[in-house]
């Protein structure tokens, strides 16, 4: 019946730490992948949302602010570089 459920989430948790998209040849901490994909999903958030007909202001804020508080993180917690280049992707 193929493989084990317990190879398959070594296999998961493996690809989670050496994520190409972030960090390249060296490996991340759980915690700053964590904050990289929160940055990663309020860019696209605020991308979604910006083309919203019935988008409110208020909310547009929001998710600008949460965006700059999760790059504050990565920072703080050493993806710095990571998080800039995140940045410089959704800029294009």
């Amino acid at each position: 019946m193929g493989s084990s459920p317990h190879t398959e989430d070594t296999d998961t948790t493996q690809n989670d730490q050496n994520a190409p998209a972030f960090g390249g040849s060296r490996t991340l901490s759980p915690l700053q992948l964590y904050y990289l994909r929160l940055l990663e999903r309020l860019f696209h958030q605020r991308e979604t949302y910006e083309t919203d007909p019935e988008r409110e202001e208020w909310l547009q804020m929001a998710i600008n602010r949460a965006g700059y508080s999760a790059f504050r993180s990565c920072v703080e917690n050493g993806v710095e570089e990571e998080a800039k280049a995140l940045l410089e992707q959704q800029r294009a």
